[in-house]
């Protein structure tokens, strides 16, 4: 395919998927050509339990900073999974990420809506998490993330 053909392909999907793109909206011909996991090196991805005192913090300030509590300070507590993700690559991207969660089972997908490229600030995931499962000790979860789905215009 011509790169004239490419660009006018990619410019009617702008059109048509605009900001409010997600993953289920794409026909099979848009999800084969726009789908793009080598372009995840471009996009960082932070992941924390944290709590809702954390949550509110982070919301309530410009540029909040958020640290990994210990299993301990977690326990009992009203947890949430948030997944931060920042794209300073020169594309449009949006897709579906997994985060996986040291002693629990399945991975936890994440639409990630479109995201515009150099990004100066993150695009902040909240989601609550069930607290049983993390147990009462001084290790701290380690939460690993992969993109299930990627794509860029």
């Amino acid at each position: 395919m011509s790169r004239f053909w490419k660009n006018v392909l990619c410019l009617f999907c702008s059109c048509c998927f605009c900001s409010s793109a997600k993953t289920d909206d794409l026909d099979p011909a848009s999800r084969a050509y726009l789908s793009d996991k080598k372009y995840a090196k471009n996009i960082e991805v932070k992941a924390y339990l944290v709590t809702k005192d954390q949550v509110a913090r982070l919301f309530s300030e410009e540029d909040g900073e958020i640290t990994q509590k210990t299993n301990k300070e977690l326990h009992g507590r009203e947890i949430f999974l948030l997944v931060r993700c920042r794209n300073f690559g020169d594309y449009r991207s949006f897709g579906t990420i997994n985060c996986k969660i040291s002693n629990r089972g399945d991975p936890i997908s994440i639409e990630i809506p479109m995201m515009p490229g150099y990004m100066k600030s993150f695009y902040d995931s909240v989601l609550p998490i069930y607290s049983g499962s993390i147990p009462n000790d001084n290790k701290t979860s380690t939460i690993s993330c992969e993109w299930k789905s990627l794509y860029t215009i």
